[in-house]
């Protein structure tokens, strides 16, 4: 009995292995219209060719992104050292202004220091007038005291 079960086993196994280059070929057709084509190989001189033209494109663009960043790091330098130099010039010229208002208020008070000296001299040469006396002006004192007068 184990010898028919064998003979029944291998006749099925011959069936199904008869069966398999039909189906490999099938297979093979059904993913021969599915898959892209590949493209046929190339010579090694063409394949060299090809990759020194795509190594050139890859340089070629990280080039124009390099220039394109010294481009925009320069006009970003640029616009700053504008912004500072627009700042110093404000600053330079609130110096200058602060500077004059001060000249004025220091020639201001400078007048008005000479009119104040003016108006005590005059009132000390009036008091001496009316009192009959000179005073010496460096240390105040009577300049009759000393026998000049």
């Amino acid at each position: 009995m184990m010898a028919d079960a064998n003979k029944a086993v291998l006749s099925n196994a011959d069936q199904y292995i008869g069966a398999l280059p039909g189906i490999l070929q099938s297979a093979q057709q059904l993913m021969q219209q599915v898959a892209p084509p590949s493209p046929p190989p190339m010579d090694p001189s063409q394949a060299a060719l090809k990759k020194a033209e795509m190594d050139n494109a890859t340089k070629q663009q990280q080039l124009q992104q390099d220039q394109q960043q010294f481009q925009e790091k320069q006009q970003s330098e640029q616009q700053q050292q504008a912004s500072q130099d627009q700042a110093k010039q404000a600053s330079d010229q609130l110096h200058a202004e602060t500077q004059k208002e001060t000249a004025g208020i220091n020639a201001q008070t400078k007048v008005q220091t000479t009119q104040m000296d003016n108006t005590t001299g005059e009132t000390i040469a009036a008091a001496e007038i009316a009192a009959g006396k000179h005073t010496n002006v460096r240390n105040g004192e009577g300049i009759g005291s000393h026998g000049m007068g």
